[in-house]
C-alpha cells in the first residue's frame, strides 16, 4: 500500500520543482536585463555629467536647443491637429501651436537668451516664496528663516547674474549626475552578478 503511494508523492514533487526551476532561470535573466540597463543609463548619466562639468554653458545651450527643437515639433503637430478637427476649442488649439512655434524658434536662434530668461524666472520664484512664507508666519521659525535668506540670496544671484547662475547649476548639476551614474554602474553592475548567480 505504501509502495503505491510513494510514486505519486515523487511526481508531485518533480511537478514543484520544475515550474520553480523555469521561475528562477527568468529571475535571473529579469536582473541581468535590469542591470544592462541600469549600466547603460549610469553611462549615459556619467558623459552628460562630464559634459555639464567641463562646459556647463555649452552643455546648456545644447540641451536649450534640443528643447527648442521638441518645441517646434509640438508645435506643429499642434497646428496640424488644430486645422483638421472642427471642434469648438480650435480657437485654443491655433493659439496654443502659435505660442509653441514662436517659444521654439526663439530657443532654438537664441539658446543663451532663453537660458538667461529661466534663470530669472527661477529668481523670481525664490523671492516669491520667501515673500509668501513671510506673510504666511514663516518667520516665527529659525530653519524658515534660514531657507528664507538663503532663497533670497539665490534669487537676486539668479536675477542679477544669470549666466553665472546657469554656470553653477550647470557644475552643480554635472557633479550629481556623475556621481549619479557612477553608483547607477555599481547597481547594475551588482545586479548582473546577481543574475549570474542565481
Amino acid at each position: 500500500m505504501s509502495d503505491e503511494k510513494r510514486p505519486d508523492t515523487e511526481t508531485a514533487v518533480d511537478a514543484e520543482v520544475i515550474p520553480a526551476a523555469g521561475v528562477h532561470s527568468m529571475l535571473s535573466a529579469i536582473l541581468r536585463g535590469l542591470g544592462r540597463n541600469l549600466i547603460l543609463r549610469g553611462i549615459v548619466e556619467m558623459i552628460i555629467g562630464i559634459l555639464l562639468l567641463l562646459t556647463p554653458l555649452e552643455a546648456f545651450r545644447v540641451l536649450t536647443i534640443i528643447i527648442g527643437a521638441l518645441l517646434i515639433s509640438d508645435g506643429i503637430v499642434a497646428a496640424l491637429f488644430a486645422f483638421r478637427t472642427e471642434s469648438a476649442d480650435r480657437n485654443w488649439s491655433v493659439v496654443n501651436a502659435f505660442v509653441l512655434l514662436i517659444v521654439g524658434v526663439v530657443t532654438v536662434c537664441s539658446p543663451l537668451l532663453m537660458d538667461k530668461l529661466w534663470m530669472i524666472a527661477i529668481g523670481i520664484w525664490q523671492i516669491a516664496s520667501v515673500i509668501t512664507a513671510l506673510c504666511n508666519g514663516g518667520w516665527r521659525r529659525l530653519w524658515a528663516v534660514l531657507s528664507g535668506v538663503l532663497s533670497l540670496v539665490i534669487g537676486v544671484i539668479f536675477i542679477a547674474l544669470p549666466f553665472v547662475a546657469l554656470k553653477s547649476v550647470g557644475i552643480i548639476a554635472g557633479c550629481v549626475l556623475t556621481a549619479s551614474g557612477f553608483f547607477t554602474i555599481c547597481a547594475g553592475a551588482d545586479l548582473r552578478i546577481a543574475g549570474r548567480e542565481d
